[in-house]
């Protein structure tokens, strides 16, 4: 699975944040990459419907680039420009994957509140919405030159099944 590399890169960055040496935050990553590949979960998400395992893949990358911005002292803006622009691509994967995207609310605040910032930050943002709209409107309109109106029906149904009574599903 594709997705162990982000998640490893995850797990070496946040140990290195919270103080570990380099050695030990790598051998974590590699500890988290064999349990992920090991787990059976990692094969459940491999033999799903075809858009869950690129959605796991881009929500960790979206995960990863957010959790560089926010542990950084001074954010750069690249990160989060490509965080941003992933997101977008997300959202095209599959719809309801719109909650995977408040890491990338959280980092644009992380960068507001670094010290200095804030002419950056608002320049950053509005990049950032850019970075996220241009790949919606090209799957949207691509969406809606095969589907057109057909697709905002179907949308609102994939939407309500899926953020809908959640008891029904588990029970």
């Amino acid at each position: 699975s594709l997705s162990v590399w982000p998640l490893m890169a995850l797990v070496r960055d946040w140990r290195l944040s919270a103080g570990s040496p380099s050695g030990d935050a790598g051998r974590s990553a590699v500890m988290a990459g064999l349990l992920w590949m090991l787990s059976p979960m990692s094969w459940l998400v491999g033999t799903e419907i075809g858009s869950d395992p690129l959605g796991l893949l881009m929500a960790l990358i979206v995960l990863w680039l957010c959790s560089r911005v926010a542990a950084s002292p001074l954010p750069k803006p690249r990160p989060l420009l490509a965080a941003g622009a992933l997101a977008g691509v997300l959202l095209g994967v599959r719809l309801p994957y719109g909650s995977l995207l408040l890491p990338v609310v959280h980092a644009v605040r992380a960068q507001a509140k670094a010290p200095g910032e804030r002419r950056r930050t608002r320049r950053t943002l509005v990049a950032c919405v850019v970075a996220t709209m241009v790949p919606v409107a090209g799957w949207l309109g691509w969406q809606l030159w095969t589907d057109g109106g057909a697709f905002f029906e179907m949308a609102h149904l994939r939407l309500a099944a899926y953020y809908g009574n959640w008891t029904e599903r588990v029970i």
